[in-house]
Parts: C-alpha cells; sequence; structure tokens
C-alpha cells in the first residue's frame, strides 16, 4: 500500500484541517487510496451543490414568469383592503390583504417600501389573475378611499 506525506494533502500546513486533527491517529503519512476517497467525496459534495443551486434558481425564474404571465395576460383589478401587517425574518414590511374576485374573498400578501404608509382598513387596488386569483399584487401608487 503506497502512502503520502501528510503534508502533500494539507495545501494550508498552519490550518486545523481534518488531516492536521486526525494526525496523531493516521500517523505522519496517509493512504493514497483514501486521499482518492476523500477527494471523491469532495467532488461529489461539489457537484451536490451546483444542482441544488442550478434547482432553486430554475424554481424562482420559473415561478417568477408564471407570475407575470398570468399578471400580464389574464390580469383584472379589484378592490383590496388592508387587515394586518407582519415583517418576514429579515424585518421587511409585509401587508395581508383581502380582495374580492368571482363573488369570493382571497388573501394576498404585499411587501412595500418606507415612502408608503399603508393603515389598516384603507382600500388599494389588487391586480390578480382572473384563472387564477391566488396570484395577485396590491398596488400603492394610490388610495382608493
Amino acid at each position: 500500500m503506497e502512502t503520502v506525506p501528510l503534508s502533500v494533502v494539507s495545501h494550508y500546513p498552519q490550518s486545523k484541517s481534518i488531516f492536521r486533527l486526525g494526525q496523531e491517529r493516521l500517523g505522519s503519512e496517509v493512504n493514497k487510496e483514501d486521499l482518492m476517497k476523500i477527494k471523491k467525496i469532495g467532488k461529489f459534495l461539489e457537484n451536490l451543490f451546483a444542482v441544488l443551486g442550478l434547482a432553486f434558481f430554475l424554481y424562482f425564474i420559473i415561478n417568477f414568469t408564471y407570475t407575470q404571465y398570468h399578471l400580464s395576460n389574464y390580469k383584472e383589478y379589484s378592490s383590496g383592503i388592508i387587515i394586518d401587517f407582519e415583517e418576514d425574518y429579515r424585518g421587511n414590511k409585509i401587508v395581508i390583504f383581502e380582495f374580492e374576485a368571482d363573488n369570493r374573498i382571497f388573501r394576498g400578501e404585499a411587501y412595500f417600501d418606507d415612502f408608503v404608509n399603508p393603515v389598516i382598513g384603507e382600500h388599494y387596488p389588487v391586480k390578480y389573475s382572473m384563472k387564477n386569483p391566488n396570484i395577485s399584487r396590491m398596488e400603492f401608487k394610490q388610495r382608493l378611499d
């Protein structure tokens, strides 16, 4: 069985790599077969993260495109009323609103900027998809009250 010096395995001899931490157990040399296994695991993880990153990116692009398509081609307007406020995990402000479409009440969420100061009970226009009213967007350009 062929071995390689530990200094070949670690590119940063002063860092505390898994090779350095386990040096007492492995001795001063690492087996070439073990080194190849570690490299294969590293390459697999690298490829796995690349595929997962691409999948998330594609999901968000497709979801955005689908939403834009519906709001452009099947748009309808209604009056929405603000019923509550929330914050997301980053502290961004979100309004919860309700609107009527097809004689049913739908609920939506919308982010808003600091220059907009909505109040619970105020009415704003809501653009929604006639085919799927769950796809909606509150527009804060002008208040309807």
